[in-house]
């Protein structure tokens, strides 16, 4: 199957792609975006479905960071990946980490 699109100058660019490839189209730049969420079969014959986000650079190192989080269902992969691409964006995403309760705060203990 071939897709097919209408730049702004009315011109049409054929772009072959697979027809179950979710396609991003951003308004302003016309540009576009192929899909986060990947799917991966595994040697046992399972499918997982795998995402990698950009979570900014290291301050140290100035190197990019990068998350990558993988799920059984492809929904569940969606939904992650649309809360983590937002509070990102918002300014509230905070790395898991292995910093505990009582480390941060010795007061607290069990």
């Amino acid at each position: 199957m071939l897709n097919t699109r209408t730049t702004r100058g009315g011109n049409q660019s054929n772009n072959i792609l697979p027809p179950s490839t979710h396609v991003i189209n951003t308004r302003r730049s016309g540009t576009i975006i192929a899909d986060p969420i990947k799917k991966i079969g595994l040697r046992d014959g399972s499918t997982r479905y795998r995402f990698v986000i950009d979570i900014g650079r290291d301050p140290v190192t100035k190197r990019r960071k990068q998350l990558t989080k993988a799920y059984d269902i492809e929904k569940e992969a969606r939904a992650e990946y649309a809360k983590i691409k937002h509070q990102f964006d918002e300014g509230t995403f905070v790395l898991p980490g292995k910093m505990t309760v009582s480390l941060f705060h010795p007061a607290v203990t069990s």
